[in-house]
């Protein structure tokens, strides 16, 4: 599955949606509605495999950000390494984590997109305080928001790829499109 064939089953699927958006930190032209991907599970599938071989080889656990859990349930079926979750509750990390896990494991986190640096470096840290080691982040598209870690950071698709597929198939108006690029060079970095 390429990069356009993803991005050509967001935009199909209502996951990825175009338009003007209100945010807590102002407008945005898009919107990514990943709840929905339970609700296709062929696309599902295929994400979950390109994710699997993203996926270090010294993993012993996966977590799972809260709104990442189908993601996240569907990736430890298909490789069968054990899920811990965040029930993304403000309890203490022993509290919050559900799973079966030891202080010292190595654990990959997942996540939707890799975007929101404030709550996403939380879990991280979250994590961390129960013993377990995070060294790697993947998620299933990058927005390019200029967000950092210490950690490896892997995706399926970035926006920019997602986008240049998207204009190339010529599937959103080109204004859409110029706003988007625009958005993110606005955006980038904050």
């Amino acid at each position: 599955m390429t990069t356009a064939d993803i991005a050509q089953k967001l935009l199909e699927t209502g996951i990825l949606q175009f338009g003007e958006f209100r945010e807590n930190n102002g407008y945005a032209p898009l919107r990514l509605h990943m709840e929905l991907l339970p609700a296709y599970p062929a696309f599902l599938d295929q994400v979950t495999g390109l994710l699997g071989e993203l996926l270090p080889g010294n993993i012993q656990r996966l977590v799972a950000a809260p709104d990442a859990l189908p993601l996240g349930v569907s990736v430890s079926l298909r490789t069968g390494i054990p899920l811990i979750y965040s029930r993304g509750r403000s309890e203490s990390p022993a509290f919050d984590l559900v799973g079966a896990y030891d202080s010292g494991r190595t654990v990959v986190v997942l996540t939707n997109a890799l975007s929101d640096g404030e709550s996403l470096l939380s879990l991280i840290w979250r994590v961390r305080q129960v013993g377990l080691k995070v060294s790697t982040v993947v998620g299933l598209i990058d927005l390019e928001s200029g967000f950092s870690s210490d950690c490896a950071m892997f995706s399926l698709v970035n926006l920019t790829g997602v986008m240049d597929a998207l204009k190339e198939k010529a599937l959103l108006p080109a204004g859409q499109i110029t706003s988007v690029y625009e958005w993110m060079r606005q955006n980038q970095g904050q």
